[in-house]
């Protein structure tokens, strides 16, 4: 079977960036000098650039985002893209991942607040795997993805098992891991 480019997977999100004067210790208040909304997360800004650099390549979206205002802005931004949104799942009972982004201005320096929303609830069967045809399966960002992360009988994780699968199909996989705090020696070792 001929295959033909990539699946963009894992952490559908909307960025809220707010601006601030400056980070304010406990208790006190900062000032909120401009505001932007936009697509975050690893499948979207990959495919941004890939769609940059060629604007034939086949690309497909697989993930979950909320029934909502943020879910409808990220499904009218990867339609802009030409990114296939069949295989991105509405979730009727939990909101679109978002990211509040506070961006102090005099040095750029941010602090995330983040809700992981429908993304937590991601799992194999919204893949499709059966019928993906593509070369290569993006997934960003693992250590996110509440249900791809936990705990799975045979193969360690739920991730692991899905890209048993994914290899079996003989699809690529390209695989990005968020930066967090927690200890991740478990999850991917």
């Amino acid at each position: 079977m001929s295959r033909e480019g990539i699946a963009l997977s894992g952490t559908w999100i909307v960025d809220l960036i707010k601006f601030i004067d400056h980070y304010p210790a406990p208790g006190y208040m900062g000032d909120i000098l401009r505001e932007e909304k936009a697509i975050g997360g690893g499948p979207h800004n990959v495919g941004a650039q890939l769609r940059i650099l060629d604007d034939t390549l086949p690309l497909t979206g697989i993930g979950k985002i909320g029934n909502d205002e943020n879910g409808k802005f990220i499904l009218n931004v990867l339609k802009k893209y030409k990114i296939d949104t069949n295989y991105i799942g509405i979730d009727n009972e939990n909101p679109t991942s978002y990211t509040y982004v506070m961006t102090e201005i005099k040095n750029g320096r941010r602090t995330f607040f983040h809700q992981k929303g429908a993304n937590a609830y991601l799992q194999e069967t919204d893949f499709h795997i059966e019928s993906l045809n593509v070369d290569i399966l993006y997934l960003g960002y693992l250590l996110v993805l509440k249900t791809l992360d936990s705990e799975d009988s045979e193969y360690k994780t739920k991730s692991a098992r899905l890209f048993k699968k994914v290899k079996d199909r003989g699809i690529k996989i390209a695989l990005d891991i968020v930066s967090t705090e927690k200890n991740i020696s478990k999850k991917i070792i």
